[in-house]
C-alpha cells in the first residue's frame, strides 16, 4: 500500500477547504441575492397595488386631493412608480377680478362662475341677508329697487332692473347690472377685501379630466 506524503495530503486538504469555502460562500450570496430579489418583487407588487387603488379613485376624490394640494399637479411617488394628474383652478371671477364698484354686463355667465355658488334671490332691500367683510354674500335682485339700506351690505348684487340706493347704510362690494344703473351708485363703495374673501370662498381647485399619467408619460384614461 502506497503512503501519501504529508505535504500532498496537506495541499489536498487546503484545496478541499478552499473549494468548500467557495461553495458555501456562493450559496450564501445566492440566498442573500434571492432574498433581495424577493423583497424587491414584494415592494414592486405592493407599489402596483397602491397604484391600482389610486387609479380607481373617483373624480370627487381627485377633486378633494386638488383642493388639498392647491397646485397644478398632484404627484404621487410609489417606489419607482411616479403617478400624477393635473388640477385646474376655477375662479369665481371668469375674467380678472373687479376693481370698480359697478360692472355692466349682457350675460352674467361671462363674468361670474356661479355654478357652485348658493345664490340668494331677493325682491327688496329688507330681504338682503346679514353679511360682513369676512362673510360677504352674492345676491340676485328680482325686482326694481329704489330705497335705503337699514344696515351695511357686503358682497355682490346682480340685477337686471333699476337699482338706486338712497341715503342710509352702504353697500360695500360690486354691483353687476344689465340695466343702465351706473349713475345711481352713490352709496356703493368698492372694497377689495370683500372681493378677496368672495374669491377665496367660492373659487376652487378641481381635477382636470384625462390628465393622469403613469411611468414616463404612459397615459391612463
Amino acid at each position: 500500500m502506497s503512503i501519501i506524503p504529508a505535504s500532498s495530503l496537506l495541499v489536498t486538504l487546503v484545496i478541499i477547504s478552499i473549494l468548500l469555502t467557495f461553495i458555501f460562500t456562493d450559496k450564501a450570496l445566492f440566498i442573500r441575492q434571492e432574498k433581495i430579489n424577493q423583497n424587491e418583487y414584494f415592494n414592486y407588487l405592493n407599489d402596483k397595488f397602491k397604484l391600482i387603488k389610486e387609479i380607481n379613485q373617483s373624480n370627487s376624490q381627485r377633486n378633494a386631493r386638488c383642493a388639498e394640494i392647491k397646485n397644478d399637479t398632484v404627484l404621487i411617488k410609489l417606489g419607482n412608480i411616479n403617478y400624477h394628474f393635473h388640477c385646474e383652478f376655477i375662479s369665481l371671477f371668469l375674467e380678472k377680478e373687479p376693481t370698480k364698484k359697478y360692472i355692466s354686463f349682457e350675460h352674467i355667465e361671462d363674468y361670474l362662475n356661479l355654478i357652485s355658488v348658493p345664490i340668494i334671490k331677493v325682491s327688496s332691500l329688507a330681504d338682503l341677508p346679514i353679511s360682513s367683510i369676512d362673510e360677504p354674500k352674492i345676491v340676485i335682485l328680482t325686482d326694481a329697487i329704489s330705497g335705503k339700506l337699514e344696515q351695511d351690505f357686503y358682497g355682490i348684487i346682480i340685477t337686471h332692473h333699476y337699482f338706486e340706493l338712497k341715503f342710509g347704510a352702504k353697500f360695500y362690494g360690486v354691483l353687476y347690472s344689465s340695466y343702465p344703473n351706473e349713475s345711481k351708485n352713490r352709496y356703493i363703495t368698492y372694497q377689495s377685501e370683500v372681493i378677496k374673501n368672495l374669491k377665496e370662498k367660492y373659487s376652487y381647485w378641481q381635477y382636470l379630466p384625462h390628465s393622469r399619467n403613469i411611468l414616463n408619460n404612459e397615459k391612463s384614461n
